[in-house]
């Protein structure tokens, strides 16, 4: 079984709140920017990601030796 972890981090860049999901696996480390609008509650957030974390788009993975993800 593939082990994915994720961290997801939510902040504000006006005139919204962005949560920004990083995702890394086998493969590597990808990013998935969500636009909030207003200030999303912990519950909301994860409410949010396990309603639609399969229709989250992904950038392309990236080796973690090229990119920190953490």
């Amino acid at each position: 079984m593939d082990r994915i972890s994720i961290t997801v981090k939510v902040f504000f860049q006006d005139p919204f709140w962005i949560g920004l999901c990083e995702r890394t696996d086998r493969r590597g480390c990808s990013v998935c920017k969500i636009t909030f609008g207003p200030e999303p509650k912990e519950y909301e957030v994860q409410e949010f990601i396990s309603q639609y974390w399969y229709r989250l788009s992904f950038s392309p993975a990236v080796a973690e030796t090229e990119m920190r993800c953490k």
